[in-house]
């Protein structure tokens, strides 16, 4: 049995060895498209513009060619965050109110939420288009060829392998612990029993991280990246790179426009 974090690896794993245009674009000109439309989707600040950053990445997930469920249980655990707006910002928020059965609301404040909502959705749907089509060591490689902190790019690679594995390794202990008919209750014995749980996973992860250091100074590891699949740039990957530019472009145009800065 697995525990959810290592079934979203695996998930990862499996579903970046997909065939779309996503999958097949460049990473290198994918994170480099992603962080631009994830910027201007963070320039945003209002409706209009939010709405038609939305459209792109539902574009963006269309083209990844990821199941329907996947994307909307992804969705859905990411409403669990989002949703708050909604019950905050519209009565908290100054400005004009209305009232709907009796409830007094913010206009402005709603009308922040719905912003803020469309502009974090937007981002989280370009985030699973690109994870989900990238392995994350092509990912990581493709990060560090773009001039990303080298340092910043080996801890979040080797955060991002080693995390599953110490939730694999937590579940061998908590598998135990059911064999020997532990019960989890409310009580100082079940407390102890947890700090000495939490106690021997960090143990096991410490040493096991020893193992995997001396492991890769034994093969040469210097803190380089390195590939037997070089990056190659192709004609169609700056072509769908220009249209993450155009893309981006019309988003920041129409927040412009509504707010009458330019006019289309």
């Amino acid at each position: 049995m697995k525990i959810g974090l290592t079934r979203v690896n695996h998930e990862i794993e499996r579903y970046a060895q997909g065939d779309s245009p996503l999958h097949r674009w460049d990473a290198r000109w994918k994170l480099g498209a992603f962080l631009l439309l994830a910027a201007s989707c963070a320039s945003l600040s209002t409706l209009e513009g939010a709405g038609t950053a939305l459209l792109t990445a539902i574009i963006a997930l269309v083209l990844s060619r990821l199941p329907l469920r996947l994307t909307a249980v992804r969705m859905g655990e990411i409403h669990l965050f989002l949703i708050p707006c909604f019950l905050v910002l519209p009565f908290t928020a100054t400005g004009p109110t209305a009232t709907f059965e009796g409830i007094r609301f913010s206009i402005e404040g709603l009308d922040m939420a719905a912003m803020l909502y469309l502009r974090a959705l937007s981002i989280v749907m370009l985030s699973i288009a690109l994870i989900y089509t990238t392995p994350m060591s092509r990912l990581m490689q493709a990060a560090e060829s773009l001039y990303f902190p080298r340092t910043l790019v080996q801890i979040a690679l080797l955060t991002y392998r080693y995390l599953f594995t110490l939730a694999e390794e937590f579940q061998r202990i908590r598998c135990a612990l059911r064999v020997r008919a532990f019960r989890n209750e409310m009580t100082m014995h079940a407390y102890r029993v947890w700090a000495n749980v939490a106690g021997m996973t960090l143990a096991r992860s410490l040493e096991r991280t020893e193992r995997v250091h001396n492991a890769m100074k034994c093969r040469g590891y210097d803190g380089c990246l390195k590939t037997l699949k070089p990056f190659q740039a192709k004609v169609s990957d700056m072509n769908l790179f220009a249209l993450a530019i155009i893309a981006a472009g019309v988003a920041v145009a129409v927040d412009w426009a509504a707010k009458g800065w330019i006019s289309i």
